[in-house]
């Protein structure tokens, strides 16, 4: 009996660039002796603008390739027949590209000619990115007023390094603003502003993303430079000229002014792709005196050498590895104005629903609080827990002083963020936070191995740890569960759950499965997995098949995790037949 013939594109590479050559080979996977009158390869690159955005029909349209090749029929017999096609794609063609009111986008279709049957398609996509070019971008100055400034109006002057900048580099410059006394400014934004346009005379520029930072809380000295380093964000895409769109960006500085009309200064630039291998960003266009963030990077380096942390003075930012805990400290601005230094403090989750705030009114009719004998403590912060055991345990006498000593102390499963008012001026200010800050991590670190199992498990502790032993993984005994494990060759959570009122009320075995790599679909679920999955329905308790694990539930503690082995075999091998080994994603 005759049947279509299955198709398979194989590209001999994964993008494409303009101007480059596209070489395809087409697979088809004949089941029988089918004839076909000819086969026919289309690549086609189509450009769309959307005025009103995209999701509503398309205004404009542009094909900038249009190219097909065809090949002559046959008769193909059992088996696989491939056949290969080369394209030129003109350098003039823009690269791929999804925007806010535009798209270019371009597909490989494939369509085989079958005599008195029908015939059979295929579709691909092809990505296409600009190609990679070195900078040619110059340093650049820009300004609000050519004359400099002029009577009491606010003038913004700023420079960057270059006016072009690599995907994945930094925008660097510096800004400074001049008539000051005449206004109350209230903060210095920097933003990276993208735009699209549609080409064609009257059609004016739109912003499609805006990425804001604050760059000065408040207004900086008059004239004083104030230097900027800036990330393209990742999703950022290169600066494009196409038939129907203008992809643009430029930096924004903008001055909030109080009871007053903001001044903004725009300055283009290009983002374009570097060459493979050159190195990202360049110098800035003149050496900046160690004032701002130049001298508090100086700071930084000397408080975190006194204690012993590492730094990244440029980015005000310290960190101390005390093995399963860390600690980093950063400047960073408050919501209500000003600086605060913050101590971030972080360990693997304790698994107790631990919550430790600060007081609230409306904490007063609230539930689930843990009563701490420590007066001083109480009348600033409120403490939950599942179990009022495992909380006191970890918050000792010690560690509730130290969490005092702050300004502001919030404490969860996974860490503590702990933070004071200050500017980090100089060593000394500096230095009396970070201390702190080292003695509230060493003693919460301590307290995080002190918490102990729920109570109802305590008994089963050993047999937990020495399980977790034998997967390689990690055991949680404030909630008992392990997770990084492997059983077999597949990777392996196990753990039990609680109900709010702090009761256990499963146990769970999960097996995750791998994603799919990249756009692939996932794997069709076999009729001989589809047969193993019943088989093991039949037996395991509420077993629960999707794309991404595994999953079991038994609806009670279990005193030795090792006793379920043979339920971990048969969900392992179930595992296994689904992903048909880790290289392969899940099924659907």
């Amino acid at each position: 009996m005759r049947s279509r013939p299955e198709i398979k594109l194989y590209l001999d590479r994964s993008t494409l660039t303009p101007g480059s050559q596209l070489r395809a080979s087409v697979a088809l996977l004949s089941r029988s002796e089918t004839p076909i009158d000819g086969i026919d390869v289309h690549l086609q690159g189509q450009e769309r603008y959307y005025a009103a955005g995209r999701g509503k029909a398309a205004t404009a349209l542009h094909d900038p390739v249009n190219l097909v090749a065809r090949m002559p029929g046959t008769m193909l017999a059992p088996g696989e027949h491939r056949r290969e096609v080369v394209f030129d794609l003109p350098a003039s063609a823009p690269p791929s590209y999804r925007g806010t009111y535009a798209t270019i986008e371009y597909e490989l279709a494939v369509h085989v000619d079958i005599p008195w049957w029908p015939d059979r398609t295929a579709r691909y996509t092809v990505p296409v990115i600009a190609p990679s070019s070195p900078s040619s971008g110059a340093a650049r100055a820009f300004c609000t007023d050519g004359r400099g400034p002029q009577g009491t109006a606010l003038y913004l002057e700023a420079s960057l390094d270059t006016d072009t900048v690599p995907l994945g580099g930094v925008v660097r410059g510096a800004v400074s603003i001049a008539n000051l006394a005449q206004h109350r400014v209230r903060r210095v934004e920097l933003s990276l502003v993208a735009t699209e346009q549609q080409q064609g005379h009257g059609h004016a520029a739109v912003e499609v993303k805006r990425y804001t930072i604050e760059l000065q809380g408040g207004a900086p000295p008059e004239g004083q430079a104030v230097p900027f380093r800036v990330a393209l964000p990742e999703d950022a895409q290169p600066s494009l000229t196409a038939a129907l769109v203008k992809a643009r960006w430029h930096v924004e500085i903008r001055a909030v002014i109080a009871l007053g009309i903001d001044v903004t200064l725009a300055c283009p630039i290009t983002v374009f792709r570097p060459v493979t291998g050159a190195p990202l960003g360049a110098s800035p266009v003149a050496p900046v005196p160690p004032v701002g963030r130049e001298r508090r990077a100086l700071v930084w380096a000397e408080s975190a050498r006194r204690n012993g942390l590492a730094s990244d003075g440029g980015e005000e930012r310290m960190t101390l590895d005390l093995g399963a805990t860390s600690l980093t400290v950063t400047l960073e601005a408050r919501k209500a104005g000003g600086l605060a230094l913050v101590a971030a403090v972080a360990w693997p989750r304790l698994g107790i629903d631990l919550a430790v705030a600060e007081r609230r009114w409306v904490d007063a009719w609230s539930g689930g609080l843990v009563a701490i004998d420590d007066a001083a403590f109480t009348e600033r912060f409120t403490v939950r827990g599942r179990e009022a055991a495992q909380v006191l345990a970890f918050l000792d006498p010690e560690s509730r002083r130290l969490l005092r000593v702050f300004d502001e102390a919030a404490v969860g499963d996974e860490g503590a963020t702990l933070l004071s008012s200050g500017t980090a001026q100089s060593v000394d200010e500096l230095d009396a936070f970070v201390s702190r800050a080292v003695a509230a991590a060493r003693a919460l670190d301590e307290a995080v191995r002190r918490v102990p199992p729920p109570a109802t498990m305590a008994a089963y502790l050993p047999a937990w740890r020495a399980f977790a032993t034998v997967l390689g993984g990690r055991l949680l005994p404030g909630e008992m569960s392990i997770h990084d494990g492997t059983y077999g060759e597949a990777p392996l959570v196990l753990a039990t759950e609680w109900s709010r009122e702090g009761s256990p009320v499963a146990t769970v075995v999960r097996f995750p499965l791998p994603e799919p790599e990249g756009e692939r679909e996932p794997h069709e679920l076999t009729s001989a997995t589809q047969s193993l999955v019943e088989t093991l329905a039949a037996h395991l308790p509420a077993l629960e098949v999707t794309p991404h694990h595994v999953e079991s539930r038994l609806g009670a503690t279990v005193a030795d995790p090792a006793v379920l082995e043979p339920m971990l075999a048969a969900m392992e091998h179930l595992a296994r037949q689904l992903t048909g080994g880790a290289a392969r994603g899940p099924y659907r």
